[in-house]
């Protein structure tokens, strides 16, 4: 292997060098394969961690086994070829197929294009002068490594064994002077870039398929949300979210749920005036409530409980003082209960009875001369007198007072006191301040836990240990002075809503706070989308690992000396070697795409830019130089398979004609080399030149095209066509002579002596003057060729004049009174024996 590759194959990531083993160890990966890989990705396997090293690539590329076509034929449904019998392409190294305009070279051609699978290969159609046929098919015979194979092949699919032939025609040769091309044979190192460009796009496309699937779930904003902030940030999820940034998008407060409904109120009031006063009453209604449950509370907890029991305790301690004394009097007395709560009332109605009826203008008691007692109305001794004096000393003491003050004043206290309101009342206020059931249940609960402390107040029972209630009633306080606060905002807003300036900011916010509440719904559905996004960069991150931009590079330095170099060397003797090597052109590397190399002709030398190839070459002088491009790609290849030549030599002169036929001839010492031509010239040359050669003459027939033949005699090497009238046809005209007599003979044997006195004639052409002069050909041929006519002697000049005078007569009408009679086939024999002697002394004959 290159070290420079090698050194560099070192230094990529593991997988890489994981998927460069297994191509040099495999030659190719499979889906198995393939899934290692992106395994290794994945887990960004370590260096250390690879199977085997990088196993160094074999100096020597071995070729390919030899493929050889053999024969097409049988064929149906495509052109109009119908041959009855197949065409074959002889066993030797070169073979010919000549046959005019339509006799269906092109059709051939076309088959031999699309089964092996040129991307320039046009479909094959039938023909359109007849019905559609039942199917399309060509029997197709080859081999490889000279093991014969026989396919009925069915178009359009290409046959896999016949990838390599290689074929020129003339859109291959547009396709060398118009385009960039790729060199046809890549060295083992660049061949290598190659797989790996490819595993590459195997490998990503597998990655692809798995991203693809990552399907995003997310719902969907609905439009009437779209716009807003909330909307923005939900459009704008990130696979680096964190779940703080996805609970403050879900975030969806309790004051959010209440700001909603305030702006909603707000927006629907068609009277705004009317609104606001609606919500002033509310806000007093929840104010009244609140107070009322902050009086009750004071009551019962901190120091309104510390008054209460302290009148409590004032109260009973002065009338227990107040009782004493009363206990006192009641000891002095005759009569029980004096000084008792009776007593004391009965006493004072006595009071009032005498102030106000009996002695109106005399204090109370009375007890002046004659002064009756109000009570019983008799009249007053002296110890009456004192005794009643005594009585009202007590009532009207400090003692007595300080007890009725007392109880005066915890009277007046715990009419303070608040009572549980009604159900009906805690009902009704509820509804006035728009308190939920759920609040108003509440309402109730707090109510019922604060009567069971109010209610020994209101007894006078002093409670024995202080037990607060529970925080529920400070929360409700707090819930309600809260909603107070909204009613109160709220009816502000109303108001403020009547100006269009704050309606629309209201409207604004309101479509915000729709779209948070919306959103605060996609909680396990943004996280889920936020885990797919950390997937996909998951993904991205991997299939950057697989970007060929690196391999391309590397090939494309490589590619300098491996393929360009050679490359263009190649170009270079193709055109010495075809004669063309005055034309300013030259074979040019443009660039490097996924580890290929592009080349493409230019002109040199030119001044100004813009000129083309097909604005300044002569159609012969482009066909020459496509030629020249074709042969230096194919034969750089170490692959032995055949080269199909579609009419090699249009629009070429006689010059470049005879190089190209020199350069096919040369392949074919290595390569089988197969050529369609209608050019006679060019049969006739070839023929002349190529010692192994195959021709065959293809035909327009009644039943279809494409009917192979024999070459028409004046086309063949005329040593070759006397062999060929000696073995084969006058061995068929004597058979014909002994088993079916002299009438079947003549006119096979007057046909046979016919060609002999054409080839006699083509022999004078080509051998005898060298082929300097040609009847067919314009040009007068000296150069090379002139100084053999210097070899012909008087015996030579003998034995042609003799030969042509005596089968011209057979070529050449005769009177029916002096026919002439046919030789014999011994006769015939020894004559064409004779001329092939001569020419094979002739043609060895030193100048």
């Amino acid at each position: 292997m290159n070290p420079e590759l090698l050194s560099w194959l070192q230094q990529q990531l593991p997988w890489l060098q994981v998927a460069a083993e297994r191509l040099l160890r495999n030659g190719s990966l499979s889906e198995s394969d393939i899934a290692d890989l992106v395994v290794w990705i994945k887990a960004s396997a370590p260096a250390e961690a690879l199977p085997e090293p990088v196993i160094l690539l074999a100096a020597n590329v071995q070729p390919q086994a030899e493929l050889r076509l053999l024969a097409l034929g049988p064929i149906e449904g495509i052109d109009a070829l119908n041959p009855r019998i197949p065409l074959g392409f002889g066993t030797g190294n070169l073979s010919v197929v000549y046959g005019h305009n339509g006799a269906g070279k092109t059709g051939y051609s076309r088959i031999i294009a699309k089964a092996s699978g040129k991307p320039q290969a046009v479909d094959l159609r039938s023909s359109v002068f007849e019905d559609a046929p039942a199917r399309q098919f060509c029997h197709v015979h080859y081999s490889i490594a000279g093991v014969p194979s026989e396919v009925d092949w069915i178009p359009p699919d290409p046959l896999p064994d016949l990838a390599s032939i290689d074929i020129f025609d003339s859109s291959c040769g547009r396709i060398y002077l118009d385009t960039e091309t790729e060199a046809s044979f890549v060295p083992p190192e660049l061949a290598l870039l190659a797989d790996l460009v490819a595993v590459c796009g195997r490998v990503d496309s597998v990655l692809g398929a798995e991203e693809r699937a990552l399907v995003r779930r997310l719902p969907i904003i609905p439009s009437e949300h779209e716009g807003t902030p909330a909307a923005l940030s939900y459009g704008s999820l990130r696979h680096d979210w964190t779940e703080e940034q996805v609970a403050s998008l879900t975030l969806w407060s309790e004051q959010e749920v209440t700001e909603l409904g305030q702006l909603s109120a707000t927006l629907e009031v068609s009277d705004p005036a009317s609104a606001a006063q609606r919500r002033h009453g509310v806000k007093q209604q929840l104010d009244l409530l609140a107070a009322s449950l902050v009086q009750a509370l004071a009551q019962v907890t901190g120091a309104g409980l510390e008054v209460t029991r302290s009148l409590i305790r004032g109260a009973v301690e002065k009338r227990r003082i107040a009782t004493e004394a009363a206990e006192a009097l009641q000891s002095a007395s005759d009569v029980n209960g004096v000084g008792s709560e009776t007593w004391r009332a009965l006493w004072t109605a006595a009071r009032e009875f005498s102030i106000a009826v009996a002695y109106p203008d005399s204090e109370f008691p009375f007890i002046e001369e004659d002064a009756r007692c109000v009570l019983c109305h008799q009249e007053l001794d002296a110890f009456t007198r004192e005794r009643l004096s005594k009585f009202d000393s007590y009532v009207t003491g400090r003692i007595e007072t300080e007890a009725a003050e007392a109880e005066a004043a915890l009277v007046s206290h715990l009419a303070s006191i608040k009572t549980r309101p009604t159900s009906e009342i805690l009902q009704t206020a509820a509804q006035a301040a728009e308190l939920t059931e759920e609040q108003e249940v509440l309402l109730e609960i707090v109510w019922a836990e604060l009567e069971t402390f109010l209610r020994p107040l209101r007894d006078r029972t002093e409670p024995q240990a202080e037990a607060p209630p529970s925080s529920g009633v400070g929360e409700l306080i707090r819930l309600l002075r809260q909603l107070a606060s909204d009613a109160e905002a709220s009816a502000i807003s109303i108001m403020e809503s009547s100006d269009p300036a704050t309606r629309q900011a209201a409207l604004t916010r309101r479509k915000e706070l729709l779209a948070k509440r919306w959103i605060s719904e996609q909680v396990a559905a943004i996280r889920e989308e936020v885990q797919r996004l950390t997937r996909i960069q998951d993904y991205n991150n991997w299939k950057r690992q697989v970007s060929t931009t690196g391999i391309s590079r590397k090939a494309s330095e490589l590619s300098e000396t491996l393929v360009t170099d050679a490359y263009v060397q190649r170009f270079n003797h193709e055109l010495w070697l075809l004669g063309a090597s005055n034309l300013k052109v030259e074979l040019a590397r443009t660039r490097a795409e996924r580890g290929r190399v592009k080349h493409k002709i230019r002109l040199t030398n030119t001044v100004g830019k813009g000129a083309l190839i097909s604005d300044i070459l002569s159609e012969g002088e482009r066909r020459i130089v496509s030629l020249a491009a074709f042969l230096a790609d194919v034969t750089g290849r170490p692959i032995s398979s055949p080269f199909i030549f579609d009419d090699p030599i249009s629009s070429l002169d006689q010059g470049w004609e005879e190089r190209v036929i020199d350069r096919l001839i040369a392949i074919s010492e290595v390569r089988q080399v197969i050529i369609f031509t209608h050019r006679v010239s060019f049969l006739g040359i070839i023929s002349s030149k190529a010692s192994d050669l195959h021709d065959v003459n293809i035909r327009r027939e009644p039943w279809g095209t494409g009917e192979p033949g024999e070459v028409p005699i004046f086309a063949k090497r005329p040593d070759r066509a006397l062999n060929h009238l000696k073995n084969d046809r006058l061995v068929r005209a004597r058979a014909s002579l002994e088993t079916e007599g002299a009438e079947v003979y003549y006119p096979m044997a007057r046909a046979i002596c016919s060609d002999f006195r054409i080839l006699t004639e083509r022999i004078v052409e080509l051998v005898f003057l060298a082929d300097v002069v040609q009847r067919h050909r314009r040009a007068v041929n000296t150069q090379g060729k002139i100084h053999q006519l210097s070899k012909i002697q008087v015996q030579d000049c003998d034995l042609v004049d003799a030969i042509m005078t005596k089968y011209s007569c057979y070529e050449h009408s005769q009177s029916y009174e002096a026919p002439v009679e046919l030789p014999l086939p011994d006769e015939l024999a020894s004559d064409i024996d004779r001329l092939l002697d001569w020419h094979a002394e002739f043609k060895s004959r030193p100048v």
